[in-house]
């Protein structure tokens, strides 16, 4: 246990803790350390003081005195997860001037706030508060005029590297084409820093994960050359509309004072404690292994942007550095946990990196869920992951307990209420009673700032199966309204509200356009038996628009899919094809039904060559419909699995 740790357990509640368990006992209340104990405490203002011996940064700025924040800064973030908020800002804020470590707690906590409510204003000061991190990074050791030990400049970098991921992610979510640029290259410089503090790191303890060498930064070479020249040239237009710029009086470039050159290394290595390695190794994986993994997950068109700004992403090598920082004693170890949760319960079945129904990807996160419980008991995000992994499991009615208890829990955290009312709604359609979807609709229309397009279509779909068409017409009515930036769901949404200008839906229209829905997520895979027959009746016995017979075909070829009638699947999927048109609203189902007849037949060991040549039909001969990138990624994935057997199968000839 940290200093900082049991400091703040002395202070919180006199309990005893159990073992050097991360919690202690309330009576009446098993809670975790640091978090409900805070919030429940009524002496809790003495923790803000900054002044506080425990935690002060002594004169000297010893690493001694920078890593007693160590443990006070992973109690933050427990206290953000524990749905305390406001009481991780408190404390973040409260130590923010006299620690980087908890400056940059400060900054994450606005960081997810502005990923949270996608509002401008907590955008910009998510950005305003990270560069102020990262001038804390560069410049406090300056202005005292003191030196400090490897560990501590080693995390200096990676807080700063964090702090500049962080600002490039929230850069894109402006969406504008200079914010893309300005992303990218923030991206790039923290990739860098990332790449450099591994490397100095392993030069101490030796390599701690299975790096390839192709993975690192290409700072070498024509292309990493030429953004080298133009980086001085965009630098200052990036600091100034980002956030703002360093005090000239502060340092002149503040990469330049967290520089540590290779003789450094080699001299102060012996100095650095085998309890900092592991502080530091933790610290620089999460990032790292971030990075990887979201790259690995760039559409297949994409990776040539990728490749320009001098990186690429191995999945395996990121899942691998996000575990081993998930299991650390890292502030940033809850995020990693995140991290890997969303991308085995959110990104593995959305774009189809497996067949099926991904039973590996959600055991890992079933493991993660039961690993986290005695730390975060009642954290509306982690019952929210619980609530998501059982709805894809197929357990519809446990995940919606699950979803109201998040809910709850989350009470006076809006964001939060407000996506779990979406999985409320998501799960009531997919037992396809709209009657208690329509509700959460309805209310995600009025109080999200998300996506209020969406949910104006969800109202219209929903209410015109439930029989009021002239009341669906007006919703469609409403998409134009709120549609912001026209993103691709947005375009996708524009063209379909658009069939019902002139007039309204039927009934048969709207069911039709709410199971294309549920196809387009993926949703019929984690639909019971009789839910996916009772679909294929009912769309049997729709009399759709001449325009929606394609995709009255789709539906019914993939729900048959599904259900194993391949058969009957093949042949559905084969009439959507013939008879698609490629100009909007259904240019995506040509396209998408190749795609399924591709895969159906690449299972299927004596027509695998041709779901081959189908699925690249698909990556080939289409392009401009809705929702290209989402299917190209699954050609892609689809394509690799096909080569997987391939590679397999001549192993095992080889063999024999």
């Amino acid at each position: 246990m940290t200093p900082g740790t049991s400091w703040l357990l002395s202070q919180l509640n006199p309990a005893k803790s159990k073992h050097g368990a991360r919690y202690v006992e309330i009576p009446g209340e098993s809670l975790t350390r640091a978090t409900c104990i805070y919030r429940n405490n009524h002496n809790t203002a003495d923790l803000m003081n900054p002044s506080r011996d425990e935690c002060k940064d002594t004169s000297s700025n010893t690493s001694s005195a920078f890593w007693k924040y160590h443990g006070l800064a992973r109690d933050g973030i427990n206290l953000l997860l524990n749905n305390g908020f406001e009481e991780s800002q408190k404390l973040f804020r409260s130590h923010s001037d006299g620690s980087p470590l908890m400056s940059a707690g400060s900054g994450m906590v606005d960081f997810v706030q502005a990923i949270l409510t996608f509002e401008d204003d907590q955008l910009d000061r998510a950005l305003e508060n990270l560069k102020r991190a990262q001038r804390i990074c560069c410049v406090e050791n300056i202005r005292k005029g003191t030196g400090m030990g490897l560990d501590e400049q080693l995390m200096r970098q990676i807080l700063y590297a964090d702090c500049e991921l962080y600002m490039a992610l929230l850069t894109f979510l402006k969406q504008g084409i200079t914010d893309y640029i300005k992303g990218g290259y923030l991206m790039r410089r923290a990739w860098k820093l990332y790449d450099k503090c591994y490397r100095e790191i392993s030069a101490i303890g030796g390599p701690f994960l299975a790096w390839a060498p192709e993975l690192r930064c290409n700072t070498n070479g024509a292309i990493s050359s030429g953004l080298d020249d133009v980086e001085e040239a965009i630098d200052e237009s990036v600091e100034t509309c980002v956030v703002s710029p360093l005090d000239p009086e502060d340092v002149a470039s503040p990469l330049d004072n967290l520089t540590i050159n290779e003789e450094t290394v080699k001299l102060s290595a012996a100095a650095v404690s085998p309890e900092a390695l592991k502080h530091l190794q933790a610290a620089v994986s999460c990032g790292y292994g971030l990075f990887h993994l979201a790259i690995s997950l760039v559409p297949p068109k994409l990776l040539k942007f990728c490749h320009l700004l001098g990186f690429s992403g191995n999945r395996e090598i990121g899942i691998q550095a996000l575990n081993l920082a998930s299991q650390s004693e890292d502030m940033k170890a809850p995020v990693a946990r995140l991290t890997l949760l969303w991308y085995h319960a959110v990104i593995r079945p959305f774009v189809a990196l497996d067949e099926g129904k991904n039973e590996e990807g959600l055991a890992n996160a079933t493991s993660i869920l039961e690993e986290s419980y005695h730390e975060y008991p009642c954290s509306a995000v982690f019952l929210f992951f619980k609530g998501l992994v059982s709805r894809l499991k197929g357990h519809i009615g446990v995940a919606l307990d699950e979803f109201h208890q998040a809910m709850h829990s989350a009470a006076g955290q809006q964001e939060i209420a407000l996506i779990c009312q979406y999985e409320i709604g998501w799960c009531h359609m997919l037992r396809l009673e709209w009657e208690y979807a329509l509700p959460a609709f309805l209310r995600l229309k009025e109080e999200s700032k998300w996506s209020q397009s969406y949910y104006a279509y969800l109202c219209g779909v929903t209410i015109g199966i439930l029989g009021s068409t002239v009341e669906a017409q007006a919703q469609f009515k409403l998409v134009p309204k709120f549609v912001k930036k026209k993103t691709p769901l947005e375009q996708f949404l524009l063209r379909k509200a658009a069939m019902y200008k002139k007039g309204p839906p039927s009934e048969a229209d709207c069911l039709l356009l709410a199971l294309e829905l549920l196809y387009l997520w993926r949703a019929f895979y984690t639909c019971s038996e009789t839910v996916l027959n009772r679909i294929l009746s009912d769309v049997e016995e729709c009399q759709v628009s001449a325009n929606l017979v394609p995709l009255k075909s789709l539906i019914q070829g993939s729900a048959c899919q599904v259900l194993k009638k391949t058969d009957l699947a093949v042949k559905f999927l084969q009439d959507a094809i013939v008879k698609s048109g490629r100009s909007p609203p259904d240019s995506h189902v040509p396209p998408f039904a190749m795609y399924e007849l591709g895969v159906l037949y690449a299972q299927d060991g004596k027509m695998s060559t041709k779901g081959e040549e189908l699925l690249k039909r698909v990556k080939d001969n289409f392009s401009g419909y809705d929702f290209e990138n989402r299917l190209s990624f699954r050609v892609h994935a689809a394509l690799a699995r096909i080569e997987e057997r391939k590679m397999s199968q001549g192993q095992v000839n080889t063999k024999r």
